[in-house]
């Protein structure tokens, strides 16, 4: 007799088939992971698609690399033929230059065209969760986390942005699983080095969704308070899941990985 199957296999196999996208797909997979009751094939199909991300991602770096180094360039004759300026030496100090570059590539996020950068930041941001998840390649670790936090970051603030507010739950929960799969089993209050970048990671996702409501603090009370209109250029819904996520996916959710499918449920909800 053929065993009938559990109600989060149903529901892993039902919507993976009927969403095609990598995010998508890698969502449910770690959805049914994290099941009362796991659907452990859901595991190798996780580890295949992030592997393949991760592909995608090895063929985008020597690009990103190309063109954040144009960036680079092409701030430096700016600043050069405006003005002469002074360097000064401070062995203790912060790297303004360093800073200065990070500000001018992540510019450079910003200008691209929206569906160029939802493709790339997707990307990354899914090959930044496989690492945490699978530990392969931590070397490229930096770079690839880097670029997947500023992408998103300007993915999030571009006015015309492509992205969802189900997408950015959908990366919120990722993260959160990251963190989970790096813990110690049987030391709760131990945190190893690979959780405490996990953890890292999950504020720094936390801080790109918070930073256009932060620059636009009082456009956005006004929004919700009802006293002016939302503009036709901001996706209502986008802020409103980026506030849902800051009260909802508070630091002391982490600990328990059901977040993953109690969100899922509260936005089916609404």
């Amino acid at each position: 007799m053929r065993k009938p199957q559990s109600s989060s296999s149903l529901s892993y196999s039902t919507k993976v088939v009927s969403n095609g996208h990598a995010l998508d797909e890698i969502f449910y997979c770690v959805r049914a992971l994290s099941a009362g009751h796991p659907f452990e094939a859901a595991r190798d199909r996780l580890y295949a698609r992030l592997a393949a991300m991760k592909r995608k991602v090895d063929k985008y770096e020597p690009l990103l690399d190309t063109e954040c180094g144009e960036v680079h360039e092409d701030a430096e004759l700016a600043a050069s033929a405006d003005r002469p300026y002074e360097v000064w030496l401070d062995m203790e100090g912060p790297n303004i230059e360093a800073a200065d570059d990070g500000a001018h590539v992540f510019r450079s996020f910003l200008e691209q065209q929206p569906s160029k950068l939802h493709r790339r930041a997707i990307s990354y941001v899914i090959s930044t969760v496989g690492l945490l998840i699978t530990k392969i390649g931590m070397e490229s670790f930096p770079s690839v986390s880097e670029r997947a936090i500023g992408q998103l970051a300007a993915l999030v603030e571009q006015d015309a942005s492509p992205v969802t507010a189900g997408q950015l739950i959908q990366i919120a929960s990722l993260f959160i699983y990251a963190v989970h799969c790096n813990g110690i089993v049987g030391e709760a209050d131990v945190c190893s080095v690979q959780q405490q970048q996990a953890v890292r990671a999950l504020v720094s996702v936390f801080g790109a969704y918070l930073r256009p409501i932060v620059i636009r603090l009082d456009e956005v009370r006004s929004w919700i308070q009802g006293t002016s209109p939302v503009p036709r250029v901001v996706s209502f819904d986008k802020y409103d899941a980026l506030i849902a996520v800051r009260l909802g996916l508070s630091v002391e959710w982490i600990n328990d990985v059901r977040i993953v499918n109690e969100v899922t449920a509260n936005t089916a909800a609404q």
